[in-house]
């Protein structure tokens, strides 16, 4: 196995910028799936599917602070 410390610096980032990424989608589409999941339910919960599925657009399109 390979020591993360002896990786160069470069790949490093690239990995971890990786891995963000991944994360980041894995989470939106948990939350499309949770939205989607009250949406069968049939229960009124309106704003929280609105909610999950406002969380899943920001992660997958981030704006930049102004």
């Amino acid at each position: 196995m390979i020591d993360w410390n002896e990786l160069p610096e470069q790949l490093q980032l690239q990995l971890t910028s990786a891995a963000l990424d991944t994360a980041a989608l894995t989470l939106a589409s948990l939350a499309d799936a949770i939205a989607e999941e009250m949406n069968s339910t049939g229960k009124p919960d309106p704003s929280g599917r609105s909610a999950l599925r406002l969380l899943a657009t920001e992660i997958r399109n981030p704006t930049s602070p102004d």
